[in-house]
């Protein structure tokens, strides 16, 4: 459909989005005001427009002429500069000052400020510092309208026009010029065939040294979109020529001169070089050094761990291959583990006997993967939330960073660990170690570990406890101590049996050997009896017996339980 043209002098600007240049504004010309939307960049009252589009009518705003494209030039009569001046888009020139400009310089003002600033400061009020930022502003201003239609004639659009200055700012012309395929380059990444249309129009070879460099950088890219991070030299070559249609020689040679310049790195494996973006590189061997890092510490004690398998095993009504149980072995015991595999091969089975193991635990799991459409997936796999991974970590877009990470973990700001009946894990997870903090060494300075002497020493006579915490945080829980909360004689007795572990172990036995006498005796009453490892149990009373009265009966007779 052939565009429909006209021009005239802008008005008015109606709206304007300075995000991504969306414009309402209006022109006057041929004794008509037409009110013009579109992409066009940054528009002032006083230009002079030539734009090419076609008229609509919009539901609510009426009959308006949609710009596809726009030329702008700089206001050339007396009264189109001075509309232009009086607008106020140069800084420290308003109305007033206007005038004085247009009395001493007339229609050649703006060719004063573009081209000889300093004659500014015969206007009172302009100094040579503002004249210099009227003069900047003036370029940026101008700079923008003609790079958009200087890559209009490439088939750029204004949108994207007005990315690359930002990108480059007023000397975007200049560059693109010398090397039209920073195009293709980071941040753009503008299509390739923009880059080869700008390249001949300077009639740059097909095989110039930016191009074969732009088709390599433009090849890794492409390919760490579809999940790879690096490539084999001689697999890279290869795309690359196919890309752009030069042999793998030259390709060889531009290779070498961004390896050289840094601009792509190489790392070899089995003895094969493979080539990669630095900053893919980068964040490749973090990953790997901080894997590395996770696997040295000491392995994890997964109590029946087969015995619980084979659980899983009978209530699931199928049998996991062996790489299935010795991935579920590796990650109740490992540190960390990357499982990896095809479509297929039983990936999401072994995720689901873990996470289901680890429940069984009381393990608190977070589920999360790179993109929204994965999480979703894992979700609806799994059974369980699931989140992206920079929703986990809580990426922050304004400020282009995770506001977790190791300076400040998933963990609360002060996270409490209540560990009272932590001696009683053992029996069924393993070590206790396992599950204590206090078995990690030196705590962070952000965690208390609290534990008391009513359970495992079997003192609750004493009202006893002790924190283990970074001595910061202890000066709080010092302050919020009640002031006379243990007596003299409590705190020598819990000294003692600290240092007595045959005490507290033996006081574990006799605790464990009475939960059984007593578990036995209430179901001899009927009461169904809940499973415990600690220091007391959960039942429910027989049909006809009510909670409230029995606690009222046990406690005239000295015992005192929980209803």
């Amino acid at each position: 459909m052939e565009l429909e043209q006209i021009e005239g002098t802008v008005e008015d600007i109606i709206y304007e989005n300075p995000d991504n240049g969306y414009t309402v504004f209006e022109i006057s010309g041929g004794g008509t005001v037409t009110v013009v939307c579109g992409i066009v960049g940054e528009l002032h009252a006083g230009e002079s427009v030539v734009c090419r589009g076609k008229y609509e009518n919009h539901a609510t705003y009426g009959r308006q002429f949609h710009a596809q494209e726009c030329e702008t030039d700089m206001p050339k009569d007396l009264e189109a500069v001075y509309a232009f001046l009086a607008s106020k888009s140069l800084p420290y020139i308003g109305a007033k000052t206007a005038d004085k400009i247009i009395d001493l310089f007339g229609a050649e003002a703006l060719e004063v400020i573009a081209n000889d600033p300093a004659r500014l400061t015969q206007v009172p009020g302009i100094s040579a510092d503002k004249a210099d930022r009227i003069q900047q502003e003036f370029k940026r201003m101008f700079g923008m309208r003609e790079l958009i239609a200087y890559l209009a004639q490439f088939e750029i659009s204004p949108r994207k026009a007005m990315e690359v200055f930002k990108a480059f700012g007023v000397g975007a012309m200049q560059a693109i010029a010398s090397n039209p395929y920073l195009l293709c380059g980071e941040p753009l990444q503008l299509d390739f065939r923009h880059a080869d249309s700008i390249a001949q129009y300077y009639h740059m070879e097909g095989d110039c040294a930016q191009r074969l460099e732009a088709a390599l950088l433009r090849t890794l890219r492409h390919n760490a979109g579809n999940g790879h991070t690096c490539l084999p030299r001689a697999q890279l070559l290869a795309t690359a020529s196919n890309f752009i249609h030069q042999p793998p020689e030259k390709l060889a040679r531009a290779l070498d001169h961004c390896i050289e310049t840094e601009e792509l790195a190489v790392k070899m494996f089995d003895a094969v070089p493979y080539i990669y973006l630095p900053d893919l590189l980068a964040a490749e061997q973090d990953i790997a050094d901080r894997l590395n890092l996770l696997a040295k510490r000491g392995k994890n004690t997964a109590r029946d761990l087969d015995k619980n398998i084979q659980i899983l095993e009978l209530t699931q009504g199928f049998a996991y291959a062996p790489l299935q149980r010795e991935a579920i072995r590796k990650a109740m015991t490992e540190n960390c583990l990357v499982l990896t595999g095809g479509p297929g091969t039983g990936k999401t089975t072994t995720v689901n006997a873990i996470l289901q193991l680890l429940e069984n635990q009381a393990e608190r799991v977070a589920l999360c993967a790179p993109t929204g459409r994965a999480a979703k997936r894992l979700s609806e796999l799994t059974g369980r939330k699931a989140s992206t991974i920079h929703r986990l970590l809580e990426y922050s877009p304004q400020e282009d960073g995770f506001a977790r990470n190791e300076d400040n973990p998933l963990a609360c700001g002060l996270l409490v660990v209540d560990e009272a009946y932590m001696d009683f894990a053992g029996a069924s997870c393993g070590d206790t170690s396992r599950f204590s903090l206090l078995a990690s060494g030196d705590l962070p300075a952000n965690v208390a570990i609290l534990r008391t002497f009513s359970k495992s020493y079997g003192l609750a006579g004493l009202r006893l406890g002790y924190g283990v915490l970074p001595a910061e945080l202890a000066g709080f829980y010092w302050r919020a101590r009640l002031p006379f909360s243990v007596n003299s004689l409590a705190e020598k007795a819990g000294l003692a049996v600290l240092r007595d572990s045959e005490f507290r172990r033996a006081t574990l036995e006799c605790i464990r050997s009475g939960r059984c006498r007593l578990t036995e005796g209430l179901r001899l009453l009927e009461c169904d009896v809940w499973p415990s490892e600690a220091n007391f149990l959960m039942i429910r009373l027989p049909e006809g017996y009510d909670a409230s009265s029995c606690f009222e009966h046990l406690l005239q007779c000295g015992i005192i339980i929980r209803p």
